[in-house]
């Protein structure tokens, strides 16, 4: 795929710490998101993203909510250690509880800091 006409590697590079997100610029430039990647790479341009992060989150989450321990807190982390699972594939957290009352607890706990995907 050529560039389009008139579009340089400074163009590239000022697009994108302007913020213009990859779709817009591969309209604009012609070139692929990989290709756009590459000039980035070839520049030496601090990349927004880490080269292996994934999607961005999709919710927020409270890094800090083990900061100042609870009761409640020291239950979700009784829960993690017992039902939850750490996928370094997918970079997630994820907990696995049968009993209702249980999930309820945990959304509400969760409600007040973490994010719960139910």
């Amino acid at each position: 795929m050529p560039r389009n006409p008139g579009i340089t590697d400074e163009t590239i590079i000022n697009m994108y710490k302007s913020g213009i997100p990859f779709k817009e610029m591969v309209q604009i430039s012609g070139i692929s998101d990989r290709a756009i990647r590459n000039v980035m790479y070839k520049h030496g341009v601090s990349m927004n993203r880490e080269q292996f992060s994934g999607q961005p989150r999709k919710h927020k989450l409270n890094e800090h909510f083990f900061k100042n321990w609870t009761h409640e807190m020291a239950w979700v982390l009784g829960l993690f250690v017992t039902d939850g699972c750490v996928n370094n594939t997918l970079h997630s957290v994820t907990f696995s509880q049968k009993k209702r009352k249980n999930t309820s607890l945990n959304c509400k706990v969760h409600g007040r800091g973490l994010h719960t995907g139910s």
